[in-house]
């Protein structure tokens, strides 16, 4: 099966679950809302710079500052410039239910 073949399936897969937590709802429907909540999440980001999802964490971007570093390969110091980076925060509903997964383990 090839790579492409693979996300398809697992795509496939991934939604079909997700209907069948949503008591099968019509697949097709879960995938709209699916994406819209992704474009509301991004859009987010990009106005705002934080999203918060309840029950679920946050997203927010961080800009990290330009730094110099010392290349390994030419053994010269160089500055790298700065860049944003996506980081997530857990609630703490999230935290104790991953904490008491891993206890029962």
């Amino acid at each position: 099966m090839k790579n492409v073949d693979k996300r398809v399936a697992s795509t496939k897969v991934f939604f079909d679950d997700l209907s069948a937590k949503l008591n099968y709802l019509d697949p097709g429907t879960v995938r709209d809302v699916y994406y819209a909540l992704i474009r509301l999440i991004l859009l987010d980001l990009r106005t705002k710079g934080v999203v918060k999802l309840p029950d679920f964490g946050s997203f927010k971007t961080v800009e990290f500052k330009p730094r110099r570093i010392l290349n390994v390969n030419t053994k010269k110091h160089e500055t790298v410039a700065s860049f944003l980076a996506l980081k997530f925060e857990a609630c703490m509903r999230l935290r104790e239910y991953v904490k008491n997964i891993v206890k029962k383990q």
